[in-house]
């Protein structure tokens, strides 16, 4: 791995973590401040269809890609599993950080 590479996954790293503790303070302020009302609730159940929908289109994309792996033999995928569970992991705050910004737009949309 070279220096580019790393710098580039460090960028990356502090980016999501960012985006993790924004979620957190996010949702938690908003959930003290709205408490269990009816419209929360909904605000809450939009958001959450975001994020499902997030993950299926990502589902459906990594089996594109398995697909295609399988029907061309010159597409080579030789990953780590470092690799693979930084991918995931990555992959799972982004979601998160959908559902954010969904909550973010049904709350001052509805």
């Amino acid at each position: 791995m070279n220096l580019y590479t790393a710098i580039m996954i460090i960028i990356f790293s502090l980016i999501v973590l960012l985006m993790f503790f924004y979620n957190m303070l996010y949702q938690g302020k908003t959930a003290y401040k709205y408490g269990n009302d009816e419209r929360w609730k909904r605000v809450e159940e939009k958001a959450n269809a975001v994020m499902i929908n997030f993950f299926y289109v990502i589902t459906v994309v990594c089996g594109l890609v398995i697909l295609c792996s399988i029907f061309w033999k010159e597409l080579n995928l030789d990953i780590s599993l470092r690799s693979a569970l930084t991918v995931i992991i990555f992959i799972i705050v982004i979601g998160n950080f959908c559902r954010t910004c969904a909550m973010k737009y049904f709350d001052k949309n509805m």
